[in-house]
């Protein structure tokens, strides 16, 4: 599927995995290693950003909350 991130970024990805190993990939600055401490790192920057609550239990539960937020959006297949 493709998707859109809230800064205009466009990607492809199957899984949440993927979801997020693009999203990590696009930054230009990389604080973490991991994308498990990458994950963490970016729920914890989103919910500063909003207010909003962000998982990073796992790629799916973030991914699902990504959405729910508008922070990425499906584009299409």
């Amino acid at each position: 599927m493709r998707y859109e991130y809230d800064d205009g970024f466009r990607f492809e990805a199957d899984t949440p995995e993927e979801i997020c190993a693009a999203i990590h990939n696009s930054m230009k600055f990389r604080w973490t290693d991991s994308l498990e401490e990458w994950m963490r790192d970016h729920a914890e920057r989103c919910s500063k950003w909003d207010g909003k609550i962000y998982s990073a239990e796992n790629f799916e539960e973030h991914v699902i909350d990504l959405l729910r937020h508008g922070v990425i959006r499906r584009i299409g297949d």
